[in-house]
């Protein structure tokens, strides 16, 4: 059943709004938090010590694609219920996960300390002399990534009932606490990568108090009691596996490319990788805090029967997405190195070659978001996660290939790029035939708009290299006039008419100081 009500769908967008500002206003503090903590933990640890911890978190994130995929469906099952206004079903969803995710801590413990050990002890390139400290900071990992599992069904519940004010905090205090451990690490009292995994472990332990402690006082279905039901789990766990097997497909795209990138080339270069993947995900952040707002309306509106609000909020969803990743992707594209320096002092070899290529993916793959999402909504996932997946497991025989045969560390990037462009025609299809997005219809609502913008941003990024060059100040022009040449572009290639006329209609108002006067 289609329901249309204009005061609905209008109170829903305000929502949106109102928790995207709030996740945005998180977003700020944790990113720049986390780029600081970047910087002064490699300068603390050094670059070989800091690959190796990232490394060593790459294997036990070997295990983190089976949480992570259930995690994408129980949010699922939460938003549709809520959607749905079956708050019984809620409970009841809620605590037959709290009983599962018990089971699965189990299992991750027992795959860490027996898959995960070997691989640290045989496939690993661990400098002479680190091998304690390496096996006690993976033992101190395993540890936080368990209490994190914990975590996971309070953390969606939040997001489901988008509560982003409580969960922007907690963000925000993560991100403090993070910090403030790497300080300590200036201690000559204990080994530092130990040290460090064990205050990473406490950090996990204050979150996952926090949220529980909230969400039972705050939500009824938040507080403990047993409940199982076989049918219900079994419609939880099937989807769940389809997830799971999507989950393996991100291990083979990621994880163990990293891994292969430690045997050929050594420690360092994982440095250079985690460097160029923290600035990606410091970019894709403008997108996802937005797709976190838009997410539980879209889920909700697919469990209400409004599928065509549902189509139209995926397609807006994949246009701004893109959008806002394109207005700080040119300027780092084009002063990649500058933004390095300033930000870490010493850039790690290939750290600029890797960063360049990871943004150039990340433009790609931020147009399949909110088409997972709608996926997700439909409970149709099975041959969408089955074709998807094997194409994104490509991406570790063909990194091995170019390896064996030679090639540098940066083509294991462009396989991911060719790879990721092919991904997207095929959801792109997919998507059509389960859920009725149009092929036509994004091709002229999301992909000729961003590919304009995206084209007409680069084209002034250049013009503002070729004539402006030389020292910090030339290049912090070239940023701005970049981002600007973005943000023109976002307004005459993104913009409907009506938009840009409500646009210049607001901004004229502001500026005469009378926007109190009118109700848009």
């Amino acid at each position: 059943m289609e329901i249309s009500d204009p005061g609905i769908i209008r109170q829903n967008n305000r929502r949106i709004l109102t928790n995207t500002l709030m996740l945005y206003v998180r977003m700020a503090f944790v990113m720049g938090i986390n780029f600081f903590t970047t910087r002064e933990l490699l300068l603390a640890l050094g670059e070989r010590d800091y690959g190796l911890v990232n490394v060593i978190g790459g294997v036990v994130s070997l295990f983190s694609f089976f949480a992570s995929s259930m995690t994408t469906s129980i949010t699922r099952f939460f938003n549709y219920e809520i959607g749905r206004g079956n708050f019984r079903a809620l409970k009841n969803t809620f605590n037959l996960v709290q009983v599962m995710y018990v089971s699965i801590v189990l299992a991750l413990f027992i795959l860490s300390e027996t898959v995960g050990v070997w691989v640290l002890e045989n496939m690993l390139d661990i400098p002479a002399g680190m091998e304690k400290s390496a096996f006690e900071f993976f033992q101190y990992t395993v540890a936080t990534f368990l209490i994190g599992v914990f975590l996971i069904p309070y953390e969606a519940l939040i997001i489901s009932r988008e509560n982003m004010k409580v969960y922007s905090v907690i963000s925000v205090l993560d991100a403090v606490l993070k910090l403030s451990i790497v300080y300590l690490l200036y201690l000559d009292f204990f080994d530092r990568i130990s040290f460090y995994g064990v205050l990473l472990a406490a950090v996990m332990f204050v979150k996952l108090s926090l949220y529980c402690a909230y969400d039972i006082s705050k939500y009824k279905e938040a507080r403990p009691a047993f409940f199982w039901d076989w049918k219900m789990f079994k419609e939880i766990f099937l989807f769940g596996a389809w997830n799971i097997w999507g989950g393996i497909a991100w291990l083979f795209s990621n994880t163990l490319v990293s891994i292969l990138l430690n045997n050929f080339f050594g420690a360092a270069v994982n440095a250079a990788r985690a460097i160029a993947v923290q600035v990606s995900g410091g970019v894709s952040s403008f997108t996802t805090n937005f797709l976190l707002a838009t997410n539980p309306q879209i889920v909700k509106y697919w469990a209400e029967g409004n599928l065509e609000q549902c189509r139209k909020l995926t397609l807006n969803a994949s246009r701004l997405g893109f959008f806002l990743v394109l207005i700080f992707a040119v300027p780092l594209l084009v002063e990649t190195e500058f933004i390095l320096k300033i930000w870490l002092k010493e850039v790690p070899e290939y750290g600029v070659v890797f960063t360049r290529l990871v943004i150039i993916q990340l433009l790609i793959d931020v147009f399949s978001f909110p088409l997972m999402t709608i996926m997700q909504a439909s409970g149709r996932i099975a041959v969408y996660q089955i074709t998807v997946g094997l194409l994104l497991c490509c991406n570790f025989p063909l990194a091995y290939i170019c390896f064996k045969n030679g090639y540098p560390p940066e083509s294991a990037m462009a396989v991911g790029i060719f790879l990721g462009a092919i991904s997207l025609l095929a959801r792109l299809g997919i998507a059509k035939v389960v859920v009725g997005v149009s092929f036509s219809r994004y091709i002229v609502s999301v992909i000729l708009p961003s590919f304009g913008a995206a084209m007409f941003a680069c084209g002034v990024a250049a013009i503002s290299k070729y004539f402006i060059s030389g020292g910090w100040l030339e290049s912090v022009c070239v940023c701005f006039l970049s981002a600007l040449g973005a943000g023109v572009s976002i307004f005459l290639f993104g913009l409907s008419h009506a938009q840009k006329k409500k646009l210049l209609f607001i901004s004229l108002y502001r500026l005469m100081g009378k926007l109190s006067l009118i109700h848009i």
